[in-house]
Parts: structure tokens; C-alpha cells; sequence
């Protein structure tokens, strides 16, 4: 029976492949072994590749150009490549001789800048064929990058599509911040899903500082992109006081134009409880008190509750955002000590530190910068001195410590601490300073060390019962008190507490509601603690008091709002 026409054409067709590849084989062992029929020769950082011309031309548009055109590299046997190294030469050379090549995670990058310099388009689709198996949200800044200075539109396509399904994950990434001005405008303007504007926002600042000298200029362009409308009052204060936008007059005039639209900021000199009620200050801060400053819910305010009528009264707004701050009290001086702004909460700390004084609490001054940046740091004051410990900026978590002289304005180092530490806690007992718990970058510690000022040294004391991050710590009749905080797996109730008589922790009645990265401080003979994480990562509101007497916590009141990474000094 004789052959279709369809099935000759086929076979026709095969043996063509087959002849084809035959001559390459011959050809690629040609120039391996005996170079009998080679008349070409690469020369690339002290190794020498034998080439047929003809294999070349036919694959690459770049030795096409070369081997076809009235260039000098015609006429040479030897031709020099110096901008490829002679290892990813001889990948291309194998490619072109036999059409295979393993692309893979290590080397899909190499491959596509060499496909792209040998103007190799089969080669490149080949490696566009792999970006497009292997984009996730982690890798996606990296591919678009070079799936757009390689004009690969079906890699570029997905990883947009890929950037929809997680922006806030894509705006912390390692990689954003050397994107280039057109990128980012690109990720704002092609935001596919709901995406928080303010982290839009907090992205941009990122960018930004990342290389300020140079950036600072395009920061409003990329900040007139941002949907403000959709930005909450509170995080409206948060982007008014950003440094970048302060220094913009395009930036603070549109701002201000919004803010004037809602009549968002209420006077400095009013009042408020809980139940709304608005009165005068009178600039007389009632006992027993304590003040509430910054947290992530208000990082610029600051506040006094009356733990008694339980009204709220604001301060003067901070200078600084002081979201995980620290914050002591100098006699009648008030110190707002480094933290961080809540859009640089994952990356960088500050330094700032500001002082209120409340006997004429009418605006913050500005006092010497701590020597290093701290957020998740902790102080207390001994003698008149201010000590902060350890803390975070970026990942690195510090063991360092620096005293404060508030005659002389001037913060100077002490002996470092055994541990790292940041989300822990300090507290001063008969003159020596104690550290206890947080994390050290790797995992959450019970540990527990005392600081002898005398000697300018640490000493390690016994561990806490349990691991704790997070928590909060006061001294009361003699002992210290660890209130709740984050074992390593949850967010935890439990209280106990140390007496140095008898180096021993032991266990108190616990919280009522589970609580970490809370206030908590001593006035008039009872334990406050205020705001934090519940066990679902949720901002708390309530304010619990414990009462030694009777060895019980009892929840008193609310916070006018929900807050955590605060800082509570009694006044």
C-alpha cells in the first residue's frame, strides 16, 4: 500500500533533522578534538575556543553581524571576547553546536545576559520558558527585573500578576529597594487587589532612604500616586510627620489640603475621656496617673489616664514616631527614648530622643541622639541616670548599653550585656539595674542578668520559669514582677515574680487576658498593665490592675484605642 503524501512529507522531514544534526556532531567533535575543518578561533581570558564560522553565523545574530559584515573580526583567525568569562563561553558554544543547554535556578540569570550579548533569541525563549515554571512572590522582583531589560513579556506578564496576589510581602522584600524609579511607579499604578495605600506609602519611604542622596528628589512623584482618600485618620498623622514629606512643599500642601477636608487634628490643649466627654486642659496633671506614649495605633501621642475618673488628656504630639520606644521619667522630666516609625517597623530604628516637661507640658524638646538606632529597647533610671539596653535596628539585635546624663546632654556607652536582647524588659532595684528576658535574634530567652554600676559589669541571675518576649516589668515592695509576653509559640497570661533575697522566681496570679508587647507600670501601690497583642495577634484595649494584697488582677478600664508596643510611665 503505498505512503501518504502526508507520511513521506514526515519522514522527509525527520531526515532532514537527523541529517542536520549529524553534521553538527561532526562539526562540535571537529572543534573538540582535531580543529581539521575549524577556521575560527575565540580567544577569552587566557583559554582558546576552535569555532567553525559558519556554525556560529547561523545561530548567533551577533557573530552573524560579525562574520557576514565588512568587520575586521571577518578576516582574523583569532578573535578576541573579553565581556564573557570562559566558563559561560564554553555554555554557549556547547549550546550552539548541539541546541541543549540545562537551564536552571543558578544559572537561568548567566544564561539569559549571555543569550542577550550573543543575540541568541532561541536561547532566551528557552530561558523565558523556565522563569515562567519558577516565579513566586519571593523571587518575582528579581525575574521582572530581568525579564524587563531581556524583553521577555510573557515572565514580565506573570510576575505582575504574580505581585496581585501578595503586595505587602513584595513591599518588604530584600530586593525592592533597587528597583528603579519607573518600576515602582510601575507596582503602584498596576495594583491589582486591594492594597493598603499607607503600606504603599511606607514602601515608598523605604525606597527612598535606601539612597536618600540621590532619591529624595523623586519621592514626590511617587508619593502623588498614592490614594490618600483611602487612608485611616490615624495613619494620615503617621505620613504627616514623615520627614520626606515635612521637607516637600508638593507633598504637605496636598496633605494638608486633605486633613484641613476632614478637620482631622483636634487642638493640642483638649481633653478627652473614654465616654468622649472633651474638656479644657488645664495643664495640671492629677495624681495617681500615668502616661501613655506612642504604640503602634498613635505612634506621635501622648497622653494621661487618671487610673481614678480613668480620663484620657493629651499631651503635646511627639516630634518623633514611638512605636516600640522607651520611655522614663527624670524627676519631672519626661523622656521619649529611639523606637521606630510604624512604616520603618521592619527595617530601621531611630535614634531621637525628647524630653516633656510636666510641670509646663507645652511641647517636646529635642535632646542628644542616642549613639546607636533602638526600637524594642528598654531603660529605667538610676540615680539620675538613664540607661538603655539593648534593642533592634534592621535584624541585627544589640547587646550594647548607654547611660544618659541629663545635666550634661550626653549619652555615653557601659559594658556591654552578656546577651542580646530586644522586646525585653529593665527595671532598677536597690541601685542595680536588671535585664530580663526578650529575644536574641534567634530565640526567646528566660534568661536574666543584673548590671552592677560600681564595677561596670554583668551577672548573669536566675532564669525565669518561662521564656518571655515582649512582656513588661515593674518592681513593687521589693520584688520584680515579669507580666506576660511570648514564650516562643504564644502569647501567654502568666505572671511571676523575683525576690533577690532568695534568687528564685515563683509564679503569681496570672493576667486575665493573655497579653504581649503591653505597658505596664507602678502607681499608688498597684501593677497597671495596658494594651498589647491577645493570643490572636489582635490590639488590646483593656487595663488591668493587680492588687498584692489580695494576690488578683481585675480589668479596670479601656484605652480610648487599641494599642500595643507602647510605653506606660507612672507620673
Amino acid at each position: 500500500m503505498p505512503a501518504s503524501n502526508v507520511d513521506f512529507q514526515e519522514c522527509k522531514q525527520t531526515i532532514k533533522e537527523a541529517h542536520g544534526a549529524r553534521l553538527l556532531d561532526i562539526l562540535n567533535a571537529d572543534r573538540k578534538s582535531r580543529q581539521i575543518l575549524c577556521d575560527g578561533k575565540l580567544c577569552c581570558k587566557g583559554k582558546n575556543y576552535f569555532v567553525h564560522k559558519c556554525v556560529l553565523s547561523s545561530f548567533s545574530d551577533y557573530f552573524k553581524t560579525m562574520f557576514r559584515t565588512e568587520m575586521r573580526e571577518k578576516y582574523e583567525d583569532a578573535i578576541i571576547l573579553d565581556r564573557i568569562s570562559h566558563d559561560r563561553l564554553k555554555v554557549i558554544l556547547d549550546y550552539l553546536y548541539t541546541g541543549y543547554v540545562e537551564v536552571t535556578a543558578d544559572n537561568v540569570f548567566n544564561l539569559l545576559e549571555d543569550a542577550e550579548y550573543a543575540q541568541i533569541e532561541e536561547l532566551k525563549r528557552h530561558c523565558s520558558k523556565y522563569l515562567l515554571e519558577m516565579i513566586t512572590v519571593e523571587n518575582c522582583l528579581r525575574v521582572r527585573a530581568y525579564s524587563k531589560r531581556y524583553n521577555l513579556p510573557e515572565a514580565l506578564e506573570k510576575c505582575n500578576l504574580t505581585f496581585a496576589d501578595d503586595y505587602m510581602l513584595l513591599f518588604n522584600h530584600e530586593d525592592f529597594g533597587n528597583l528603579e524609579v519607573d518600576d515602582i511607579a510601575d507596582l503602584i499604578k498596576n495594583k491589582k487587589r486591594e492594597c493598603s495605600e499607607y503600606s504603599v506609602f511606607c514602601a515608598i519611604v523605604r525606597w527612598v532612604r535606601k539612597d536618600i542622596a540621590s532619591r529624595e528628589e523623586l519621592f514626590a512623584d511617587l508619593f502623588m500616586l498614592i490614594d490618600l482618600s483611602k487612608v485611616s485618620d490615624d495613619l494620615l498623622n503617621e505620613i504627616r510627620v514623615e520627614e520626606l514629606v515635612r521637607n516637600n512643599i508638593q507633598c504637605s500642601n496636598r496633605l494638608v489640603d486633605l486633613l484641613g477636608e476632614r478637620i482631622l487634628l483636634p487642638a493640642p490643649d483638649l481633653v478627652c475621656s473614654p465616654s468622649g466627654n472633651v474638656a479644657e486642659f488645664d495643664g495640671v496633671i492629677t495624681q495617681p496617673s500615668f502616661v501613655l506614649i506612642g504604640g503602634r495605633a498613635s505612634s506621635c501621642q501622648c497622653g494621661i489616664y487618671d487610673t481614678k475618673t480613668h480620663q484620657y488628656r493629651s499631651l503635646p504630639m511627639l516630634s518623633h514616631p514611638r512605636y516600640a520606644a522607651a520611655a522614663v521619667t527624670v524627676g519631672e522630666k519626661l523622656l521619649a527614648i529611639g523606637g521606630s516609625s510604624f512604616h520603618t517597623f521592619f527595617t530601621a530604628s531611630h535614634k531621637q530622643v525628647e524630653l516633656l516637661d510636666l510641670n509646663r507640658p507645652d511641647c517636646w524638646k529635642t535632646l542628644q541622639n542616642l549613639n546607636e538606632p533602638r526600637r524594642a529597647l528598654a531603660a529605667t533610671v538610676i540615680d539620675g541616670l538613664v540607661y538603655a539596653c539593648g534593642g533592634r535596628s534592621y535584624s541585627t539585635f544589640y547587646s550594647s548599653c548607654e547611660k544618659y546624663d541629663i545635666q550634661a546632654d550626653r549619652w555615653n556607652s557601659i559594658t556591654d550585656m552578656a546577651k542580646r536582647r530586644a522586646y525585653h524588659a529593665v527595671v532598677q532595684l536597690d541601685g542595680s539595674l536588671f535585664c530580663i528576658g526578650g529575644h536574641d535574634g534567634k530565640i526567646t530567652l528566660a534568661s536574666c542578668e543584673s548590671y552592677d554600676l560600681q564595677k561596670d559589669s554583668w551577672a548573669t541571675f536566675n532564669d525565669m520559669n518561662d521564656s518571655r518576649e515582649g512582656l513588661a516589668a515593674v518592681v513593687l515592695d521589693g520584688k520584680i514582677y515579669a507580666i506576660g509576653g511570648f514564650n516562643g509559640t504564644r502569647q501567654v497570661a502568666t505572671v511571676e515574680a523575683y525576690d533577690p533575697r532568695t534568687d528564685e522566681w515563683s509564679y503569681v496570679a496570672p493576667l486575665n487576658v493573655v497579653r504581649s508587647r503591653h505597658g505596664a507600670c507602678v502607681v499608688d501601690g498597684k501593677i497597671y498593665v495596658a494594651g498589647g497583642y491577645d493570643n490572636k495577634s489582635a490590639p488590646l484595649r483593656s487595663v488591668e490592675v493587680y492588687d498584692t494584697t489580695n494576690n488578683k488582677w481585675t480589668v479596670e478600664f479601656d484605652l480610648v484605642k487599641a494599642n500595643l508596643l507602647i510605653s506606660l510611665v507612672a507620673v
